[in-house]
């Protein structure tokens, strides 16, 4: 079993002190709080991701050496780089 990342660890500790408020309307409103918290994160995140497979594109890689790269599909790959050219963060 693999080490649980910090990402992991930070979303068990929030998880548990959600689990922990008695009354379900304050549980309710800091769930949310916390999933828009979450969310915002992901884009960041997101972006992040988005800038190295440009990166990895300007250094000529191929759809297809990303995709295996990041284990994912080489059409993935592909909708993500229109994701890029459309935020203008590949420079095209």
């Amino acid at each position: 079993m693999s080490t649980p990342s910090e990402w992991e660890k930070a979303g068990r500790r929030v998880s548990a002190r959600l689990e922990r408020i008695p009354d379900p309307d304050r549980r309710a409103v800091a769930a949310g709080r916390e999933l828009e918290e979450l969310t915002a994160q992901v884009k960041v995140v997101y972006e992040i991701r988005l800038r190295a497979i440009a990166e990895l594109r300007s250094r000529g890689l191929s759809y297809a050496k990303i995709g295996a790269l990041l284990d994912v599909h080489r059409a993935r790959v592909a909708q993500m780089h229109k994701d890029i050219v459309a935020r203008g963060l590949s420079g095209q």
